[in-house]
Protein backbone atom coordinates (compact mmCIF):
# COMPACT_ATOMS: atom_id res chain seq x y z
CA UNK A 1 0.00 0.00 0.00
CA UNK A 2 2.87 2.06 0.59
CA UNK A 3 4.04 2.16 -3.00
CA UNK A 4 0.48 2.82 -4.51
CA UNK A 5 0.34 6.04 -2.32
CA UNK A 6 3.95 6.84 -2.98
CA UNK A 7 2.86 6.66 -6.71
CA UNK A 8 0.03 8.49 -6.47
CA UNK A 9 1.64 11.27 -4.39
CA UNK A 10 4.31 11.86 -7.18
CA UNK A 11 1.51 11.56 -9.97
CA UNK A 12 -0.12 14.31 -8.01
CA UNK A 13 2.80 16.59 -7.73
CA UNK A 14 3.58 16.29 -11.54
CA UNK A 15 -0.01 17.13 -12.00
CA UNK A 16 0.48 20.30 -9.95
CA UNK A 17 3.82 21.34 -11.92
CA UNK A 18 2.05 20.17 -15.32
CA UNK A 19 -0.78 22.80 -14.37
CA UNK A 20 1.53 25.88 -13.09
CA UNK A 21 3.80 25.53 -16.27
CA UNK A 22 1.26 25.67 -18.07
CA UNK A 23 -0.70 28.35 -16.09
CA UNK A 24 -3.53 25.70 -16.17
CA UNK A 25 -6.55 26.73 -13.67
CA UNK A 26 -8.23 23.26 -14.09
CA UNK A 27 -8.20 21.53 -10.90
CA UNK A 28 -9.34 17.94 -12.37
CA UNK A 29 -6.38 15.62 -14.02
CA UNK A 30 -7.82 15.37 -17.21
CA UNK A 31 -9.03 19.28 -17.60
CA UNK A 32 -4.88 19.54 -16.78
CA UNK A 33 -3.88 17.76 -19.08
CA UNK A 34 -5.81 19.02 -22.21
CA UNK A 35 -4.35 22.87 -20.82
CA UNK A 36 -1.10 21.36 -21.10
CA UNK A 37 -1.93 20.23 -24.30
CA UNK A 38 -3.07 23.54 -25.74
CA UNK A 39 0.06 25.19 -24.38
CA UNK A 40 2.36 22.47 -26.38
CA UNK A 41 0.02 23.45 -29.51
CA UNK A 42 0.59 27.31 -28.87
CA UNK A 43 4.82 26.77 -28.02
CA UNK A 44 4.45 24.72 -31.32
CA UNK A 45 3.04 27.88 -33.25
CA UNK A 46 5.42 30.13 -31.73
CA UNK A 47 8.44 28.15 -32.84
CA UNK A 48 6.67 28.25 -36.28
CA UNK A 49 6.28 31.87 -36.35
CA UNK A 50 9.67 32.53 -35.26
CA UNK A 51 11.33 30.13 -37.56
CA UNK A 52 9.38 32.35 -40.31
CA UNK A 53 10.35 35.77 -38.75
CA UNK A 54 13.90 34.16 -39.10
CA UNK A 55 13.83 33.47 -42.78
CA UNK A 56 12.33 36.33 -43.38
CA UNK A 57 15.29 38.51 -41.68
CA UNK A 58 17.69 36.44 -43.14
CA UNK A 59 15.88 36.93 -46.74
CA UNK A 60 15.83 41.08 -46.16
CA UNK A 61 19.29 41.23 -45.48
CA UNK A 62 20.66 39.30 -48.81
CA UNK A 63 18.00 40.99 -51.01
CA UNK A 64 18.26 44.25 -49.65
CA UNK A 65 21.81 46.44 -49.78
CA UNK A 66 20.91 48.52 -47.36
CA UNK A 67 20.77 47.45 -42.99
CA UNK A 68 17.75 46.43 -41.48
CA UNK A 69 17.06 48.68 -38.35
CA UNK A 70 14.37 48.16 -35.56
CA UNK A 71 13.88 49.65 -32.49
CA UNK A 72 11.92 48.56 -29.89
CA UNK A 73 10.46 50.09 -26.74
CA UNK A 74 11.52 48.47 -23.65
CA UNK A 75 10.91 49.23 -19.74
CA UNK A 76 14.46 51.18 -19.35
CA UNK A 77 15.05 52.59 -22.82
CA UNK A 78 15.48 50.98 -26.30
CA UNK A 79 16.52 47.93 -27.96
CA UNK A 80 18.07 48.98 -31.48
CA UNK A 81 18.26 45.84 -33.98
CA UNK A 82 20.83 46.10 -37.54
CA UNK A 83 20.73 43.74 -39.88
CA UNK A 84 23.14 43.99 -42.70
CA UNK A 85 24.34 41.59 -45.12
CA UNK A 86 27.30 44.12 -46.17
CA UNK A 87 29.99 45.71 -43.99
CA UNK A 88 28.98 49.28 -43.55
CA UNK A 89 31.93 50.93 -41.77
CA UNK A 90 30.99 53.83 -39.64
CA UNK A 91 27.41 52.50 -39.32
CA UNK A 92 26.93 51.71 -35.65
CA UNK A 93 29.40 54.55 -34.69
CA UNK A 94 26.42 56.66 -36.54
CA UNK A 95 23.22 55.49 -34.23
CA UNK A 96 25.35 55.51 -31.38
CA UNK A 97 26.10 59.18 -31.72
CA UNK A 98 22.37 60.08 -32.96
CA UNK A 99 20.89 58.32 -29.69
CA UNK A 100 23.69 59.27 -27.26
CA UNK A 101 21.88 62.59 -26.17
CA UNK A 102 18.83 60.56 -25.43
CA UNK A 103 19.58 56.91 -24.41
CA UNK A 104 22.80 54.69 -22.83
CA UNK A 105 23.58 52.10 -25.30
CA UNK A 106 25.39 48.45 -25.80
CA UNK A 107 26.20 47.86 -28.87
CA UNK A 108 27.74 43.83 -29.52
CA UNK A 109 28.86 43.00 -33.03
CA UNK A 110 29.12 39.64 -34.10
CA UNK A 111 32.57 39.84 -33.99
CA UNK A 112 32.46 39.99 -30.29
CA UNK A 113 33.41 43.19 -29.98
CA UNK A 114 31.48 45.76 -27.88
CA UNK A 115 30.68 49.36 -26.65
CA UNK A 116 29.23 50.60 -23.86
CA UNK A 117 27.51 53.98 -22.64
CA UNK A 118 25.34 53.00 -19.48
CA UNK A 119 25.42 55.79 -17.38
Amino acid sequence: MVSREHKRLGLHEKLQLLRSITNSHASNKASIIIDASKYIEELKQKVVRLNQEIACAQNNIKESPLPMVTVESLERGFLINVFSGKSFPGLLVAIWRLSKSWVSIYIVCNTGAYFSDYK
